[in-house]
């Protein structure tokens, strides 16, 4: 944490399985970003995360990348920020007769929304125990299986 803001770092492991295998499996993650603060109620979040892996039983090479930015602003006298988030996401593998080809998809979501917050600024919450979120695991999993089953 500085005066400016934060900078945060994540590593973790993500080993999913589903009905037809198509999960990512075995995948370290590592996850890097800053949180700057314009002033004590408007920040600004990038962050980036990159996973490695498998998909199917054949063991493919699976990679994640996922890049978001996202910019909250609470005024004064409101119990809510507004904020808006822009994600990417590629997943993508190869497979193994080509080196060169690469098969997968780029994802964008675009969100705008509320945030409740119990009366502190974003300052004081960006201080506070527990204010690092998880990247979008959810997301990473249901993207490589094409589907929620």
């Amino acid at each position: 944490m500085t005066g400016w803001g934060s900078v945060f770092a994540q590593a973790g492991y993500l080993d999913s399985y589903d009905r037809y295998d198509e999960g990512t499996r075995e995948a370290p993650f590592a996850r890097l970003g800053i949180n700057y603060l314009l002033n004590d109620n408007w920040s600004v979040k990038l962050d980036g995360a990159y996973a490695g892996g498998k998909k199917w039983t054949d063991n493919l090479p699976n990679r994640i990348f996922d890049f978001n930015v996202e910019s909250e602003i609470r005024p004064e006298t409101w119990p809510v920020s507004l904020f808006t988030r822009y994600e990417f996401t590629q997943i993508s593998y190869h497979a193994l007769d080509s080196d060169q080809y690469r098969y997968g998809e780029n994802f964008h979501t675009v969100m705008v929304g509320l945030k409740f917050r119990s009366g502190t600024t974003l300052h004081e919450a960006d201080r506070a125990p527990g204010s690092l979120d998880l990247p979008s695991l959810g997301k990473w999993v249901a993207f490589n299986a094409n589907e929620v089953e």
